[in-house]
């Protein structure tokens, strides 16, 4: 990258770092990472996920274990998804996708102009293009 693009490029970090979304995407990671009641939640989870994969893949399938299985993993997913900490880290990651999606189109449109267009009347050009920003 040349001198020019590489200070516009820290700029860029720099700006992103203050970011509104970036900065709660950050903390809602870092209460995500310390709710031990989440945490627990999820590995249960991907264990009975586990659990019901293997049983489902036998030849003689115990469908009582199976039954108890699925609905343990259904009052679990139910559990985690209505978990407070759960919702705002999936609400920041949402966010977060939505920055890094920008940021490729944006990419994709120099490189390929129109590629990364999620607008599909465009026809490569962004000076009348509404639906990329």
């Amino acid at each position: 990258m040349n001198r020019k693009l590489n200070e516009k490029f820290e700029e860029f970090l720099a700006e992103l770092e203050v970011d509104a979304d970036i900065i709660e995407y950050k903390a809602a990671k870092e209460a995500y990472e310390n709710d031990r009641i989440v945490a627990t939640k999820v590995s249960e989870y991907n264990v009975q996920t586990t659990l019901l994969d293997q049983e489902s893949q036998k030849s003689e399938k115990d469908t009582l274990l199976i039954d108890s299985l699925k609905n343990r993993i259904s009052v679990l997913y139910e559990e985690i998804t209505d978990n407070e900490t759960m919702k705002r880290m999936t609400a920041a990651e949402d966010k977060l996708s939505i920055i890094f999606n920008d940021i490729n189109s944006g990419l994709q449109n120099i490189i390929a102009p129109g590629s990364g267009c999620s607008d599909d009347s465009c026809q490569g050009g962004c000076s009348s293009c509404s639906g990329c920003h």
